[in-house]
């Protein structure tokens, strides 16, 4: 990343920058420490190479993301392959040709949540009979299609989920009363943005 360095010029405790609106790194000269600060750097590095900020606001921002549920029914009728077993969810094995009851995916955002049948309940893991391939809770719909194939039917939803919000911490120092403060921004305690 290019990193804008100071000119020479130093205007009272600050040194100048070229016209950008924002820099990658910056020099700080003030009664509380110098140095170079850089974006990336914690909040303590900051403070300890600049001092005390004039104002410090702090909040959090919640956020949202949206969330792919999906429903994938492999229909009943399929028949377990000779010594196999086909969906194993207890010590209940499948016999050689046992019809398989409908089997049910949950998958979240192309992962498969959980297994379930409605003669066995839940289970951790299914062994697809047409192939004999087994898979997992954690496995991705890709992994599900080349296990058992393409599902008889499909539900599809979308929703919004709540993820963990960001702490932003918006410093200024303002050196004097003919300037513009010095602004930085900071995420969850590392330096993002640096407005001269």
């Amino acid at each position: 990343m290019f990193k804008q360095l100071c000119s020479l010029t130093m205007l009272l405790g600050f040194c100048v920058l070229s016209p950008l609106a924002q820099a990658d790194s910056y020099y700080c000269s003030t009664q509380g420490g110098n140095g170079y600060i850089n974006t990336g750097d914690s909040i303590q590095k900051v403070q300890t190479t600049c001092g005390a900020p004039t104002t410090n606001v702090q909040q959090q921002t919640p956020t949202t993301a949206q969330q792919q549920n999906e429903s994938w029914v492999y229909s009943a009728g399929m028949t377990t392959p000779p010594n196999t077993n086909g969906f194993v969810i207890s010590p209940q094995v499948a016999r050689t040709n046992e019809v398989v009851p409908a089997i049910t995916f949950q998958i979240v955002n192309n992962q498969i949540t959980s297994i379930s049948s409605a003669n066995h309940g839940s289970a951790s893991q299914f062994r697809c009979p047409t192939t004999g391939q087994t898979i997992q809770i954690g496995a991705t719909t890709d992994q599900l299609v080349k296990a058992c194939g393409e599902p008889t039917t499909r539900d599809r939803s979308t929703q919004q989920v709540n993820v963990p919000a960001h702490v932003v911490n918006t410093w200024s120092y303002q050196v004097n009363s003919y300037s513009k403060p010095l602004i930085l921004q900071f995420q969850d305690g590392v330096l993002v943005k640096i407005q001269p």
